[in-house]
């Protein structure tokens, strides 16, 4: 008996644009969307793959922020 059935939809069934999330993230974190981008492109794989966690992912890029810059110093 099956009693789970596990998709993998990210860029095999739906091909999501992460443009939208480089938008948002850039506004909410006052950075270039360059920067946003370099970031998410090199992290994103780690993160989608678990070896780094979602919370983890999303501190990580707010620490290069502006505003984190500006609260530490």
């Amino acid at each position: 008996m099956i009693k789970a059935l596990i998709f993998d939809i990210g860029e095999v069934v739906v091909n999501y644009d992460f443009k939208h999330l480089f938008f948002q993230l850039a506004e909410q974190l006052n950075m270039p969307i360059d920067a946003v981008h370099e970031y998410v492109q090199t992290h994103k794989e780690a993160m989608l793959l678990g070896d780094i966690s979602l919370k983890k992912f999303f501190s990580d890029i707010e620490i290069l922020s502006p505003k984190a810059r500006a609260i530490s110093t």
